[in-house]
């Protein structure tokens, strides 16, 4: 819950021409505002004028009014009835007053405003045309502040709190500031003002019940933790530098003591809340706030599961925790300027500049800063200070979300294209599935694999295939999804990323090639007293590849041909076979002659890769589990009795090969 504070700049000055009575100017800076040729803030678009492909924005400082047509300037551009009017900009550039129209106007909201017990103003509303008002419509705390125009307007003269509550049809700006009122304000109905009025009290409520824990936790003193095993005054940095591993490790664990102390009592006042819709979306700071927040890091490491041993590294990344530490950089870089400044009297500071002595009394005065910054912000769930929150990622898409309303409460939404719309929360999607059955064709019979091929013309050939860049966004799930379709539909090659793995080809089930690996040390293989165990030895693999990319790429001898053809640097297979057979023999792709025309595919979607999870999910009948091996993927001869459940829906189809023509060339 935000309370911004805005302030509407006043009315731009007119600037009359020597000769023109002042009686002829009165009541334009209100008609011209009316007329809507600026907004509130005094900034206006240019009819004709462009930035980036969209209208170019202006802030004036200044209306010029004559009687007299302006130098360099059209007439019929200036001209406003008997007068010509000029807006000129703090940049000095100069446009006729036709040309020019307000930047900033917001769809209209139909809604309720109101005060709280505190004396602040608060609206809750929808967009005009939603419907009748029932009081659970979006809450939102605005600034109190008037735009001249609408006190001159609307509220004759008033300001705005004076007029609440009031029922009306409002624009509002970008920090939820009202900027506009349509048609005047009118009497709330007892029922709806008590519901919106009990929602109001009930977030001031908590607002207090945050305020008095922070106060508790960053007092005076708070953060003196932070400067353990530093000398003063400090002359690199009051936060040290990340190369500075010791000293950097030792600040952000005291910083992470501080704020889990205090997370926790908001945890157990019940005031924290998990995001309810990130799952398979996989923004990873927020998975261990969830975590964090159903107790999984409360235990000892030792006696965690893998994930919630590794995964705690994140919490810090979470907005709850992070903006703590980013009240701190704010107050930090602050305090770092004005004694850079009071040094170099003068001189313009660099913001690179951190050679200057620190004194205690500066470190007393930014941790004071800070903990006010703090204090407010987590009372009044404030992201002023968070910058990038607006921007969240995760694993499955390349997609970029923001936070909706509180960062104690996290809720993921779609960032609006405008920045001035209200964030719209996304809804919970299931996590797609973690296997994808694929049909290969093998027309040679052989299949060559490798992390890469690395010859020549490889990668221009499927470019070639692809009909443009092999640029994909493999960081995220449906990026590796993109290729892999993209490789498999144009080009008829198989990618399956691997991490660090090297997988290995095992064939001790007939048919069937375990890529993966075999634990040869497991106790199934050897006695108590490290003895063979008789009749049972571990299989061998009989091919390996390296996967310096963490990737197995392959397909049939054939289709790599075909890939080299399609570059243009070979004069004929022949050529190309001869590069390949040189390629293998010194980088060792492997070239294994299976014995069959066709394989099937049971390989991780992008998801898979990223939840790591074949091993442990992928059953079919023809496969008997064992937990000394563990299975990346799978190839077969024939299709394996699995269950249709375990496999994503998939509709690839691989590239339609034309067999060359044997014949020479003439």
């Amino acid at each position: 819950m935000r309370h911004p504070k805005s302030r509407f700049p006043d009315y731009p000055p007119l600037r009359r021409a020597p000769d023109l009575a002042e009686g002829a100017v009165v009541g334009l800076s209100l008609r011209l505002a009316r007329a809507g040729r600026h907004d509130p803030y005094n900034v206006f678009e240019v009819e004709g004028v462009e930035k980036w492909g969209r209208p170019a924005r202006f802030r004036l400082s200044a209306v010029r009014v004559s009687d007299a047509p302006f130098d360099g300037v059209p007439a019929e551009e200036t001209r406003d009835g008997a007068l010509h009017v000029l807006f000129e900009t703090d940049r000095g550039e100069r446009f006729g007053v036709s040309r020019c129209r307000a930047a900033t106007r917001p769809a209209p909201q139909e809604g309720v405003l109101l005060l709280d017990r505190l004396g602040r103003t608060w609206f809750c509303g929808e967009r005009a045309g939603a419907g009748p008002l029932t009081g659970s419509e979006r809450l939102r705390p605005v600034p109190d502040a008037t735009a001249p125009l609408m006190r001159d307007t609307v509220l004759e003269g008033a300001d705005l709190p004076d007029r609440l509550p009031a029922l009306g049809r409002f624009r509002l700006g970008s920090q939820g500031e009202v900027i506009g009122i349509e048609g005047g304000l009118g009497p709330v109905g007892p029922d709806l003002l008590a519901r919106v009025s009990a929602r109001v009290e009930a977030l001031v409520a908590r607002e207090e019940r945050i305020r008095r824990v922070a106060e508790r936790h960053f007092g005076d003193g708070a953060l003196d933790g932070l400067l353990l095993g530093r000398d003063l005054p400090i002359t690199d940095g009051l936060i040290p530098a990340y190369h500075a591993f010791d000293a950097r490790k030792a600040f952000d664990e005291a910083l992470l003591k501080v704020t889990r102390g205090f997370l926790e009592e908001l945890r157990a006042d019940g005031l924290l809340a998990p995001c309810p819709n990130n799952g398979p979306r996989g923004v990873g700071p927020l998975e261990a706030w969830n975590r964090w927040i159903a107790g999984a890091y409360d235990a000892p490491p030792e006696a965690r599961d893998r994930e919630d041993r590794y995964g705690e590294y994140r919490l810090a990344d979470s907005p709850g925790f992070k903006t703590v530490s980013n009240c701190l950089i704010r107050a930090v870089v602050e305090m770092e300027r004005r004694v850079w400044e009071r040094h170099h009297p003068g001189e313009r500071y660099d913001s690179g500049s951190r050679d200057v002595p620190v004194e205690r009394a500066d470190v007393e005065t930014s941790f004071r800063d800070a903990c006010a910054r703090i204090i407010t912000a987590y009372a009044e769930e404030e992201t002023t200070d968070n910058i990038g929150f607006m921007d969240l990622q995760g694993r499955q898409t390349s997609e970029r979300f923001m936070l909706g309303e509180s960062f104690l409460t996290p809720v993921l939404c779609a960032v609006p294209a405008d920045y001035g719309s209200a964030p719209v929360p996304l809804p919970p999607i299931e996590a797609p599935r973690s296997i994808r059955h694929l049909e290969l064709s093998l027309p040679s019979g052989t299949l060559v694999m490798a992390d890469w091929f690395r010859i020549d013309g490889f990668n221009e050939g499927l470019r070639a295939l692809l009909g443009g860049a092999d640029d994909f966004e493999i960081n995220y799930a449906d990026g590796l999804d993109a290729r892999a379709r993209a490789y498999f539909e144009k080009a008829g090659l198989v990618i399956v990323q691997v991490g660090n793995t090297s997988p290995a080809a095992y064939a001790d089930t007939p048919g069937v090639w375990r890529m993966g690996h075999v634990d040869e040390d497991h106790d199934a293989f050897w006695t108590e007293e490290g003895e063979p165990r008789p009749g049972v030895t571990a299989p061998e693999p009989v091919w390996r590849t390296c996967t310096d990319l963490w990737a197995n790429t392959f397909a049939d001898r054939e289709v790599i041909l075909d890939i080299l053809m399609a570059s243009e640097k070979y004069p004929d297979r022949v050529d190309a076979l001869r590069a390949f057979e040189a390629y293998a023999e010194e980088y060792g792709v492997s070239a294994t002659e299976l014995g069959v025309d066709r394989l099937h595919l049971y390989v991780p979607t992008g998801h898979g890769v990223h939840a790591e999870d074949f091993n442990e999910i992928f059953r079919a009948a023809e496969i008997p589990p064992a937990d000394w091996r563990e299975d990346v993927y799978v190839l077969s001869a024939s299709p394996l009795t699995v269950d249709p459940d375990l496999l994503a829906p998939c509709d690839w189809r691989e590239r339609a090969r034309v067999a060359p023509d044997p014949s020479p060339e003439p």
